[in-house]
């Protein structure tokens, strides 16, 4: 996932402008500002990264936004009351059980 859309990347103090940054092999100073002032960061906002060779290094992401993606977790919770529930709901109407 890119936080691309939310926060600034800056290469060496050059704004990076697409997710996808080629660089050649070297050493580079990565910092990373929010772009709404309302935002926060939390963690690391720069960090050395060191290009050895010109295989794909991935995308300019990070985990400095605050906040998490929860859908996904949200989803397994809402599965997890369900099936409780329906084991509650089973024992009930099936007499003996």
């Amino acid at each position: 996932m890119s936080f691309f859309d939310d926060v600034n990347y800056f290469i060496d103090g050059v704004p990076a402008t697409s997710a996808t940054v080629y660089l050649n092999p070297g050493s580079y100073r990565v910092t990373v500002t929010t772009k709404n002032a309302a935002d926060g960061l939390d963690g690391p906002t720069a960090w050395q990264l060191n290009v050895t060779g010109t295989g794909v290094c991935g995308e300019l992401t990070t985990l400095a936004l605050t906040g998490v993606e929860s859908g996904y977790l949200a989803v397994i919770a809402g599965l997890l009351i369900a099936a409780g529930a329906s084991i509650v709901v089973i024992r009930r109407v099936r007499p003996g059980a």
